[in-house]
């Protein structure tokens, strides 16, 4: 009796590790995910500075080096929103330093995306929130590098603008609403681009993407430090589907149960996991194999730094680019192995020959608005890709049956001999 209670344990912990990895977001494998147009591959957000060109009005992204909008900041040095520099200073030198104007937001939709329309789009709704009283504290480096800076609170998280948007099967815009906003967005597109994901498996894929230019302005002028999310509901409902965040957050397997779940519960919910998955983690490492137990801590077990929101930080007073922000040509697989998380990176190197690793994307970005590669040519899908997370658990599984298989026959055999 107590091996088969084990062997169902077992059996069940290798169960939610399968579950976990199927239902991962942010460029999810498409093999696992039931809704792929409800699907978010990525939250990009950046400021530009308008420049009118001959064409009319163009706007260009900013160049941290050359443009800062508050020159001189130290990220590490203590600081809590709402506490605004005084602009008079930052140009009493004499020399006027000229801040972006607008900020760039682009949501992606649906992983690996080669087969041509129509899309089940109609379904959806795809929505960009943004939350500007929360205060953010650029003090912890490791917080600042890994998320670009550190929510002092929470569970205080919501919305105070919430752009909401539905396209139709042809990934065309049919309705855009605007909350929290006293002024209107000055452009808005949408369509089928190429994936601007820095990562092999996903070159030569394209993504639906919706593209806003937010003007600043509308924004409220005491505030530099926003926090952003995207989600998906159901059209009918309004059902949560998936979320994103900070990018290769929820990507992560062990983060799945987040993507239901709005910003203010985050952390509330991790404590939950880590004291559910650390018992299921304490109970394998006392039998074998080994590679179970390993297996389940590689991809389920909460790190220490895993107790934040999964939101999007963005200052205005801080340098832009990834974690502060996601620019388009931010590595952000590299980025986020630096700080601890490197399944992608060796998934990149494994899933490409390519030596050094590519570390820009397959097609060059263009200098307008909204700044994606054109899509690649669609094509009837192949077979899908195999994914690392989900073939390491089935072989873990597999392992475990044979382990399990070879008990019961050395049972038996113990048994018979004995009588």
């Amino acid at each position: 009796m107590r091996r088969l209670f084990l062997a169902f344990a077992l059996l069940a912990a290798a169960c939610a590790l399968v579950s976990a990895a199927a239902s991962a977001s942010d460029h999810a494998d498409p093999i696992f995910n039931k809704k792929p147009d409800a699907g978010l591959t990525g939250l990009f957000v950046f400021p530009v500075i308008e420049s009118p060109g001959p064409t009319g009005e163009q706007t260009e992204p900013v160049d941290p080096e050359a443009t800062n909008p508050t020159p001189g900041h130290d990220a590490t040095d203590e600081h809590v929103s709402g506490e605004e520099t005084d602009p008079a200073t930052a140009a009493a030198d004499g020399e006027e330093t000229r801040g972006p104007d607008e900020l760039i937001l682009i949501l992606g939709i649906h992983p690996s995306l080669i087969a041509p329309g129509p899309y089940d789009l109609e379904s959806f709704q795809y929505n960009i929130h943004i939350d500007h009283h929360s205060e953010i504290r650029f003090s912890d480096p490791a917080d600042l590098a890994r998320y670009g800076g550190t929510v002092v609170h929470p569970a205080g998280i919501t919305a105070d603008v919430t752009l909401s948007f539905r396209l139709n099967a042809n990934a065309e815009l049919t309705d855009t609403q605007v909350e929290g906003l006293d002024t209107g967005l000055r452009e808005v597109v949408s369509g089928v681009y190429d994936d601007p994901f820095i990562f092999p498996r996903f070159f030569g894929k394209n993504i639906i993407a919706i593209a806003v230019r937010l003007p600043i302005s509308a924004l409220p002028a005491d505030r530099q430090d926003f926090l952003f999310w995207g989600t998906t509901t159901e059209a009918d409902s309004g059902e949560q589907v998936d979320h994103v965040g900070r990018s290769n957050r929820t990507q992560l397997p062990r983060f799945d149960f987040l993507n239901t779940v709005p910003p203010s519960e985050h952390v509330d919910v991790i404590h939950e996991t880590a004291h559910k998955r650390q018992r299921v983690q304490n109970f394998l490492k006392r039998y074998p194999p080994p590679a179970l137990w390993q297996g389940f801590k590689l991809l389920q077990a909460i790190r220490h730094y895993d107790y934040v929101p999964d939101v999007m930080i963005f200052s205005l007073r801080n340098e832009p680019g990834y974690p502060n922000g996601r620019r388009l040509e931010d590595d952000i697989v590299a980025i986020s192995c630096s700080t601890g998380d490197c399944l992608l990176q060796e998934t990149s190197f494994q899933e490409s020959e390519v030596w050094p690793r590519i570390t820009t994307n397959d097609k060059p970005f263009t200098g307008e608005f909204p700044y994606l590669a054109a899509p690649w040519p669609e094509k009837k899908p192949d077979s899908q890709p195999g994914c690392f997370f989900p073939t390491l658990i089935i072989l873990l599984v597999l392992g475990l049956f044979a382990w399990l298989f070879l008990k019961i026959v050395c049972a038996i055999c113990r048994r018979r001999s004995s009588t």
